[in-house]
């Protein structure tokens, strides 16, 4: 189904369809089943339905509605407004300063470039910066900086970029996963779990009972991970684990608490 030129009021059958908008300032609304929805240039609005969902805004200022379902809902160019609905959806806002707002799931929010609000709402949800240059995520001022920045609001997780990376948690349980890259990745309180993926990384688990890993199950890329990273444990009893089939090349510090330590032959480690 595709649109007109002019301002288009389109409506999705119960079957499964492609609607595209073109120009114009269109309001589309996919009726049912797996939809894939366009909105092209012009301030649109994009409804999705019960079910999985593709909706991208496009270009203009869009307004953009996952509804049910795990829905990818994308802003795209422009001044939008992005939320994913009841589903664990993957939200996106695109170039310009963007509205973002995950819902009840389980979702993962990136704000790509300008200077964007990232709700996550009601869930267990992720920020993502995979494919931007290096940020700065502090779950506990709510800031980003290095793409935006970006104002982060009901946020548990984070997940870095290939480039060197710095993630701070909060007092919640949060996955900080660093990427590739010389990360620094620190957890505060809570039940954290600090990755660092490929590269020299020093990671932090702090207050609480915390994975801190650096193992060969994440690292990202070309294996293995020859990277020289530093774990430290803090405060509680955790798990550091550097077993990236690599030896000689990474050190555990336990720290304060009953600590349990993995390594290759040839780390060092104390505190464990």
């Amino acid at each position: 189904m595709v649109g007109t030129p002019g301002d288009d009021d389109l409506v999705g059958t119960p079957d499964r369809d492609i609607i595209v908008g073109l120009a114009g300032d269109d309001v589309i609304h996919g009726l049912g089943d797996l939809d894939r929805i366009c909105g092209g240039e012009g301030d649109d609005v994009l409804r999705g339905n019960r079910d999985k969902d593709f909706l991208d805004g496009q270009g203009g200022r869009d307004r953009v509605l996952g509804g049910g379902g795990n829905d990818y809902a994308r802003g795209g160019g422009g001044r939008d407004r992005v939320v994913g609905g009841s589903g664990h959806d993957a939200v996106s806002g695109g170039s310009g300063v963007d509205r973002l707002r995950g819902g009840p799931g389980e979702d993962r929010l990136s704000g790509s470039e300008g200077r964007d609000l990232v709700d996550g709402s009601a869930g267990r949800d992720l920020v993502t910066y995979y494919d931007s240059g290096a940020v700065r995520v502090d779950l506990a001022s709510g800031i980003a900086t290095g793409q935006g920045p970006d104002r982060l609001v009901s946020i548990e997780d984070a997940q870095g970029s290939d480039h060197d990376d710095t993630l701070i948690g909060d007092r919640g349980s949060n996955e900080l996963d660093g990427g590739n890259g010389a990360d620094v990745v620190s957890g505060a309180g809570g039940r954290d779990h600090t990755i660092g993926g490929r590269g020299d990384d020093v990671l932090h688990g702090g207050p609480g009972h915390d994975l801190v890993d650096d193992s060969v199950g994440v690292a990202q890329g070309t294996y293995p991970d020859t990277g020289r990273d530093r774990l430290h444990g803090g405060r509680g009893g955790d798990v550091l684990d550097a077993v990236d089939e690599v030896a000689r090349n990474d050190r555990l510090l336990g720290g304060a608490g009953r600590d349990r330590c993995r390594s290759d032959a040839g780390d060092l480690s104390s505190g464990c």
